[in-house]
């Protein structure tokens, strides 16, 4: 039996064009033009958009017997190439548009992946629009995910129990960890080697503070289902950065230990380094 992955898509008007009239009127047509096409379709959202070519459909796909069309390809193979999982999504829930005209909320399910390729596919069609899935598979793993104009800006996974991206240096996180060192990993994660966040996005205009808040906001929910706060006031390269956080972080978790709500306010800043 397959997992699935629960997938809840916003997709959105960017914060940046909420700013320009023009381009948050063309944004919020182009809303409306994504909520029709599906309203008129009736299926499922890789179906609506990326609709599979009719001559894979008497295609088979066995190890043993396998039918192919023209191409070598079978069905699954085009699925998984062109939606990133197969038997696309099931399940559609679309919620209507909100009163600002800015947001639509979706509810789906595939099968043991989000779908990424068919996500950034889509966005594609829809380059003045962003999104943002919240996923969760049976594993269990979940995680974020934005895309935007057919490219991923940003990603951020986590496992349970620990709460905090499936990678730290590259290895998947399996041993037991405290928490505090879980923290130390969600920060790691979110810092390059220069102190700065990491994110392949062009540094123009506003976009990139638009996302990296979207990301600190993802960073800091992790942080929160562990009773932590994001420090403020983190600074200097990687190292220092993550030095820092991991200082508050067990100054946090103390405080949480004995209640001291003070402290661990206190403890949700880094100190201020006083001369000698």
């Amino acid at each position: 039996m397959a997992n699935w992955c629960d997938n809840h898509l916003i997709i959105m008007v960017p914060a940046e064009s909420m700013s320009d009239t023009d381009a948050d009127a063309a944004s919020s047509a182009e809303l409306e033009r994504f909520k029709k096409a599906l309203d008129e379709s009736g299926k499922g959202l890789m179906e609506t958009f990326l609709p599979m070519p009719e001559k894979y459909n008497d295609t088979v796909s066995d190890r043993a017997n396998s039918v192919t069309a023209d191409d070598v390809k079978t069905w699954r193979d085009w699925q998984v190439e062109n939606w990133g999982v197969k038997w696309g999504d099931s399940y559609l829930k679309v919620f209507d548009i909100d009163e600002d005209n800015e947001q639509l909320e979706l509810i789906f399910g595939t099968r043991w992946n989000l779908p990424v390729a068919g996500l950034a596919a889509i966005s594609k069609l829809f380059p003045t629009l962003e999104f943002l899935d919240d996923w969760e598979e049976e594993t269990p793993s979940k995680g974020y995910l934005l895309v935007r104009d057919g490219e991923v800006a940003w990603s951020v996974a986590r496992v349970p129990p620990f709460g905090y991206p499936a990678t730290q240096g590259g290895q998947l996180i399996t041993r037991e960890v405290s928490i505090p060192e879980q923290g130390e990993a969600l920060i790691g994660e979110y810092y390059d080697e220069r102190g700065r966040t990491r994110l392949d996005i062009p540094h123009v205009g506003n976009e990139r503070n638009v996302v990296l808040r979207q990301l600190r906001q993802a960073v800091g929910n992790n942080l929160g289902e562990m009773g932590l706060t994001y420090p403020s006031g983190l600074s200097g390269s990687k190292a220092k950065a993550i030095k820092q956080a991991r200082e508050c972080f067990e100054r946090q978790v103390k405080a949480m230990a004995t209640s001291d709500h003070e402290a661990y306010e206190a403890a949700t800043r880094v100190p201020k380094r006083t001369a000698a």
